[in-house]
């Protein structure tokens, strides 16, 4: 079996093209293909675009709306929580992580939690 090396361009292209063209919107599928990406990137290729299948299947069986549309509800004062819209993680995480850091550097520490969401990425830091 050969292989084809891509550029990190390449890989985030074919992500977000495959993704748009079963199911994810434009939000949903930059969110995702960033991830895989960065998965490829930093040597984690079982959770780059090995995982495109199965993103594509959640898709498709609408386990996943691919335009979610996550939102930030305030619990306290530095306690967050992103639901989901029932969606991939990385958008939800996209949604979340600037509302985390704003709430962190205000008051000395953030929490966030993500709820309703999907995730078939590595678990690591996201930014």
């Amino acid at each position: 079996m050969s292989t084809t090396p891509l550029t990190l361009d390449e890989i985030y292209q074919l992500a977000k093209k495959t993704l748009l063209l079963n199911g994810c919107d434009e939000i949903n599928a930059e969110a995702v293909s960033k991830t895989v990406a960065n998965a490829e990137r930093d040597g984690s290729v079982s959770h780059g675009l090995f995982r495109i299948p199965g993103y594509v299947a959640s898709l498709k069986s609408k386990k996943v709306k691919g335009n979610a549309r996550p939102t930030n509800h305030f619990l306290t004062q530095n306690a967050i929580r992103t639901d989901g819209d029932y969606g991939f993680a990385p958008t939800a995480i996209q949604v979340g992580i600037p509302s985390l850091v704003e709430t962190a550097n205000k008051y000395g520490v953030g929490v966030l939690t993500i709820t309703n969401t999907h995730h078939f990425a590595a678990l690591w830091h996201e930014t």
